[in-house]
């Protein structure tokens, strides 16, 4: 059910599975409604997060909220518009009329990826082939962000803005390379409107 799937996304067990070790339910719960807060994330601390059951916030225990964004970007992707379960195919998400062969890939990849994917991971993939497009995020402190463009590693990003850095970047070359679709994912889709992001203002 919707329910049960939200609960294993607010553990980090949903539809971005594997981009950090399961999260105590409260702990997602409270720090997602805090970021949620105000404007512009006020609460957002890039490195850290809030304390758990009276004891500060540890990297080696929860996850950063520069990871948090990421993995529920992640899980956004996977499931537009937070529509459970998303539209699946094997090995990644489709939608009808994608003329695009790449695919979205979470967290670890399949064992034989395609040429072609987009994907946000764990952990550097040991090849990167040409059709590779992918943001990094190593289980590290402080946070940092690796990006992969067509196979080559452009940069790895830190500080408070390196998360949306890098998830910019993966959307940018979706919007421009290939055909505003990230992973088989339509940015213009009335569940997603990330392709907004590209346009001129009026």
């Amino acid at each position: 059910s919707d329910h049960l799937t939200l609960l294993a996304l607010l553990r980090g067990e949903g539809a971005a599975k594997g981009l950090f070790p399961p999260v105590p339910l409260a702990y997602m719960a409270d720090r997602v409604t805090t970021l949620a807060k105000g404007n512009f994330l006020k609460y957002f601390k890039w490195d850290g997060g809030e304390e758990y059951n009276g004891r500060p916030w540890a990297p080696e225990l929860l996850p950063s909220d520069s990871a948090l964004i990421v993995y529920l970007f992640s899980a956004f992707m996977k499931a537009p518009g937070w529509v459970f379960p998303a539209p699946a195919a094997a090995g990644g998400l489709t939608f009808q009329g994608l003329t695009s062969a790449a695919r979205l890939f979470i967290g670890p990849l399949p064992a034989r990826p395609p040429e072609r994917y987009a994907a946000v991971l764990a952990a550097w993939p040991p090849a990167k082939p040409k059709g590779c497009t992918a943001v990094v995020a190593p289980r590290v402190h402080p946070p940092q962000f690796g990006v992969i463009i067509d196979g080559e590693q452009q940069c790895v990003l830190q500080g408070s803005k390196g998360a949306f850095h890098a998830l910019l970047l993966l959307l940018l070359h979706a919007h421009k390379e290939d055909g505003g679709s990230l992973g088989g994912v339509p940015l213009d889709n009335h569940l997603v409107r990330l392709g907004a992001l590209f346009k001129p203002r009026p």
